[in-house]
């Protein structure tokens, strides 16, 4: 009876190597990289910024070039020697108070939120790799005078999840 049921967990087990193994990912798992081994280089232009906010462009860009040489195999390099060529766009960012107080009416926390689009081309084929629009991070900040937290931690905390969302993109695409 044991051995009946050791062969039958064996059988099962080559099956869903066979079968259930056909595009590498079992149970959300892949087998493999998980980056594409024909992409060795990633160029990052600055960031366009359409927004009334400056310095937005120059924080998200050194966000993902971080994100990308620390999460990935690939290298960031001039366009020029680029395998692939990441470009994108901040679109929007706005702030809404989440608790204000009762006798100013000033804001206590408050949220703050980036939009972003991207486009990840192939530099050798001209082929769209990937292409998001409002892509969008959200982080909080408490601007009262107790605390005094800025907004810069704001922005800094949205270029980070962006970045982190950018580079997840990149990954899954291939």
């Amino acid at each position: 009876m044991k051995h009946a049921a050791c062969t039958l967990l064996a059988c099962c087990l080559a099956m869903l190597g066979l079968f259930g193994c056909a595009d590498g990912t079992v149970a959300g798992y892949r087998a493999g990289a998980v980056h594409d081994t024909q992409i060795r280089s990633v160029a990052v232009p600055i960031f366009e910024n359409e927004t009334y906010e400056p310095g937005l462009e120059a924080r998200l860009t050194e966000a993902v070039i971080k994100q990308i040489q620390t999460t990935t195999p690939w290298r960031v390099t001039a366009e020029e020697y680029a395998d692939t060529v990441l470009t994108g766009s901040i679109t929007n960012v706005f702030r809404v108070p989440l608790t204000r107080r009762p006798v100013t009416n000033l804001p206590e926390e408050a949220a703050y939120f980036t939009r972003i689009s991207f486009v990840w081309t192939d530099s050798r084929t001209g082929r769209v790799l990937a292409q998001r629009s409002f892509v969008t991070a959200a982080s909080t900040f408490v601007p009262n005078r107790a605390v005094g937290e800025t907004i810069d931690i704001a922005r800094d905390t949205s270029s980070q999840e962006l970045a982190r969302q950018i580079v997840r993109e990149l990954q899954s695409e291939w």
